[in-house]
């Protein structure tokens, strides 16, 4: 899309070093600094589309509450749709960064953007949202923040599942276990 050549893809999880997991990569030639970032952060650019697709819709597919404890629902198709949509949710928001390779040297795009953007507002540039575009940017905007909210509480709930379930391990078994 960018013009840029690519090689090698890998998909799969290539290594595992002390804190860094290399879950797959793509070669990538040579290229501008606007289009070398533009390729680094399309993890995060489609993982955000994503989330915000996900987000859009789960929460009209999820019925009330008091249904989901009773056992015909799950006999109906939507309640596997939820469980899905749900776990793509999980999935996607924690595999959609950027890795360090991809923002080396970031730090200069940023400082130029920003020197734009606040020259814009400078020049009095505004950009307003109104009527119909301004509805649906605020339900979209509040359901992806819910949505990550929900995220993110689970994955504080997990590591500190995993951190006293390791705590414990280690006193039981009186040995020291590497986190």
């Amino acid at each position: 899309m960018l013009g840029v050549r690519t090689g090698k893809l890998r998909l799969e999880p290539e290594s595992i070093r002390e804190a860094d997991i290399q879950a797959g990569s793509v070669m990538v030639a040579e290229s501008d600094p606007f289009r070398r970032y533009a390729i680094g952060l399309a993890p995060l650019w489609w993982g955000m589309i994503g989330l915000t697709a996900i987000s859009y819709f789960l929460p009209g597919s999820i019925p009330d509450w008091a249904n989901w404890t009773h056992w015909t629902y799950w006999k109906e198709p939507s309640s596997y749709l939820v469980v899905l949509l749900s776990y793509l949710l999980f999935a996607l928001s924690n595999t959609m960064f950027p890795s360090p390779q991809d923002l080396k040297g970031f730090l200069p795009l940023a400082i130029i953007l920003s020197l734009l953007t606040g020259t814009g507002v400078v020049l009095g540039l505004r950009v307003g949202l109104t009527g119909q575009l301004l509805d649906l940017s605020l339900r979209i905007l509040t359901t992806l923040t819910r949505s990550l909210g929900v995220v993110l509480g689970i994955n504080v709930g997990l590591l500190l599942s995993t951190r006293i379930l390791t705590s414990l391990i280690s006193k039981i078994l009186r040995v020291r276990i590497q986190s």
